[in-house]
């Protein structure tokens, strides 16, 4: 009796630590007025699980998270299916209501995470962040479609930072409408700084006049910083395409590389394009 009481204790033991470890997605979007959160010491808010990711937004743009375990999104390639297929997750923030906080992955990653908005922009993990900060957090194996401002993780980086982090996966559009900046990490970093951090996603914009198109960052424009970061996945748009950047504008990339593969009627194996007194060191 002991014995079978000893085992299924270590059963219960082994199966809460596999729990914590990686949190599952499940088949439905949440209902983000159902989802709460604990802080840890700090006052940060604790995401462990996909709901309180997705709802961050709801629960408010302007506070700090931190993520306490690897996630596995898969289950959100059923999400917001409103009879014309599934839509996924729904991005944190856009242009009107940016995420302003801090978000800390303390190294974990968020993996299988499916995105399919072919129609809109601020497109990512995080959909637009504006002066906030996204550090140590990884996007594992991400399949994103939009069509501007989108990155594997950051659509648009507005004067914010990406430090430490990384993505990996397929950024594919398809669509024959013109896509602009999108990036394997972040699609436009407008006078923000993205540092040590690094994307193998593959990228592809299959629009006839589709620009600004780049391994790491789409377009980095007004003071933007890429350094100590690097993209080794390949490159596919029509204008403006880079191994690393696609656009470098009145901004700064130095101590960075780029080894994919770049496809473009103007491209370049670093950057596809560089004006107005922007710098490469």
């Amino acid at each position: 009796m002991l014995r079978g009481t000893v085992l299924a204790g270590l059963l219960l033991v082994a199966l809460g630590i596999g729990f914590v470890g990686t949190a599952a997605a499940t088949d439905t979007a949440p209902n983000c007025g159902d989802v709460g959160y604990s802080q840890n010491s700090s006052g940060w808010n604790k995401v462990t699980n996909i709901s309180q990711l997705q709802c961050i937004e709801v629960n408010g743009p302007q506070q700090n998270y931190v993520l306490t375990n690897d996630i596995d999104a898969s289950g959100t390639q059923n999400w917001n299916d409103g009879g014309s297929g599934a839509e996924g997750f729904e991005p944190i923030g856009d242009r009107m209501v940016a995420f302003t906080g801090s978000f800390d992955g303390q190294g974990h990653e968020i993996s299988n995470l499916y995105i399919d908005r072919e129609d809109a922009s601020f497109v990512g993990v995080f959909g637009a962040v504006k002066n906030g900060r996204i550090e140590n957090v990884g996007v594992e194996n991400v399949s994103i479609t939009g069509k501007d401002s989108v990155g594997g993780l950051v659509g648009d980086l507005d004067g914010g930072t990406v430090s430490e982090s990384y993505a990996t996966g397929v950024i594919d559009i398809s669509t024959d409408q013109n896509a602009l900046s999108v990036g394997g990490l972040v699609g436009q970093n407008y006078g923000g700084t993205v540092t040590g951090s690094h994307a193998t996603t593959s990228v592809t914009l299959s629009g006839s006049e589709s620009t600004y198109v780049g391994g790491l960052v789409g377009r980095n424009i007004n003071d933007g910083i890429v350094t100590n970061s690097f993209a080794t996945g390949s490159v596919t748009g029509s204008t403006r395409v880079g191994g690393l950047v696609g656009r470098n504008t009145d901004a700064t990339i130095n101590t960075s590389y780029a080894t994919g593969t770049v496809t473009g009627s103007t491209a370049g194996g670093f950057v596809g394009e560089q004006v107005n007194g922007a710098t490469v060191d």
